[in-house]
Order: structure tokens, then C-alpha cells, then sequence
């Protein structure tokens, strides 16, 4: 088995994450993509990432010169929403995503791998994921202490490597 470090992608210029946005929809023949299209279809970086570096996925959209979709509405100040996925909407997903793993709580990565959404929209319309599980009246997502790692600890098993 063969161990390949991932590219280090700290502090990539806005052009570069842009182009790659234009990259994926050119390929994919679209004039819209959604952050699950460029996830899955060979984006370089995390989407969430562009999301936040543009104050939105639907900005980084804009600044490409790419299109929203009909979903996705401008506010009238330049900036998009995905107004169309009501709070309602998300909680139910919460909740079914819940009876799907058979788990009162579970984390933002359990949720992207079974969720309809991306977890990103909830950090948006909740600020946190807890507040998302609260919201659906699950219980917050701790953890576990023996899977947490200082950085120290991190650092000495980088330099051990």
C-alpha cells in the first residue's frame, strides 16, 4: 500500500480557486454547479473552503461569471441565497439522516456522507452544528476525547514521519 501526502493548499490565490470552479463546470458543460457537482466531480479544493474564502458558494458562482440556478435567488445586493431549502427542510433531513445511522447525534462528516445537503448550509443558517442538532432536537456532537490530538502531538507525529 502506498501513503501519498495531499497537496498542501494553504493560502491559494482567489484566481486559482476560481479557475478551478470554471474547470469543473466547463467539464461538467454546465453554466451552474453546485458544491456537491464540483466535490464530485475532481474539484481540487473544498468547496466549503471557496464558500468561505467568497461569503458564499453562490458569489464564488458570480465571480466566475457562472450562472445561478433558477433555485438560487439573488437578494438584491449582489448576493445569492439558497433561500429555497427551508430551515423546516433541513431539520427534516437532520432527523432522517438520525434514524438512518440509528444516532441522536453524529458529526458535520457523518452528515455529508448520508445527509441531502450540504453540512456547509448549516454552519450558514445555524452558525454551528449543534445548534443545527438542537434544532432538530438531537443532542450536541462531542468528541470523543481519546480521538482528539494537541498539536503538539500532531507536530511530534509529522516530524516522526
Amino acid at each position: 500500500m502506498d501513503f501519498k501526502l495531499n497537496e498542501y493548499h494553504r493560502n491559494v490565490p482567489d484566481e486559482e480557486l476560481l479557475k478551478d470552479v470554471l474547470r469543473v463546470a466547463s467539464n461538467l458543460k454546465k453554466s451552474s454547479i453546485t458544491q456537491n457537482d464540483y466535490k464530485n466531480n475532481g474539484g481540487k479544493y473544498s468547496a466549503s473552503t471557496i464558500a468561505k474564502r467568497f461569503n458564499g458558494w453562490l458569489n464564488a458562482l458570480r465571480l466566475c461569471g457562472l450562472t445561478p440556478t433558477k433555485r438560487q435567488v439573488d437578494t438584491g445586493s449582489g448576493t445569492y441565497t439558497q433561500s429555497y431549502i427551508t430551515t423546516q427542510e433541513l431539520i427534516e433531513d437532520l432527523k432522517r439522516v438520525s434514524a438512518l445511522l440509528d444516532k441522536t447525534t453524529f458529526s458535520s462528516g457523518d452528515y455529508n456522507q448520508n445527509g441531502r445537503y450540504s453540512s456547509a448550509t448549516y454552519f450558514i443558517r445555524f452558525k454551528t452544528w449543534n445548534n443545527a442538532l438542537e434544532s432538530a432536537g438531537l443532542v450536541p456532537f462531542e468528541v470523543p476525547s481519546g480521538k482528539r490530538v494537541s498539536n503538539y502531538e500532531a507536530l511530534e507525529e509529522i516530524e516522526r514521519i
